[in-house]
């Protein structure tokens, strides 16, 4: 998960322990404080993976917001489960490292087309 960027919506406890580990990882996790924060910084930064904590009292809004922008992939930790597209849900009492190592498998590189069109 080297040079992967993570918006983290969350408690600050976790989210230190969070960008901590990312950093080992040679990956950088940005920790918003409020509802704004979080949608201001996933438009100026566009994040490779977006993870919202379902126990924050914004994270509903943010969820809404973020999939009024088509924002992918987005890994919800508790809360209830969901059928959306590219929304993911894990436990909400996982450890910082089991997190990053399912991000890894989730948040893989897609590829992005640049507008031509390849044949065979």
């Amino acid at each position: 998960m080297s040079n992967t960027l993570v918006l983290y919506i969350g408690q600050p406890e976790a989210g230190q322990a969070l960008a901590a580990a990312a950093e080992a990882r040679r990956s950088y996790l940005y920790p918003p404080q409020n509802l704004m924060d979080a949608l201001g910084i996933y438009i100026s930064y566009f994040p490779q993976i977006t993870v919202i904590d379902m126990a924050v009292d914004y994270a509903e809004d943010v969820l809404y917001h973020l999939r009024s922008v088509d924002a992918k992939p987005i890994v919800l930790l508790g809360g209830q489960p969901r059928r959306l597209a590219s929304v993911h849900r894990l436990p909400a009492e996982i450890k910082p490292d089991e997190l990053l190592t399912a991000l890894e498998r989730i948040g893989e590189p897609q590829r992005v087309s640049n507008g031509l069109y390849h044949y065979a």
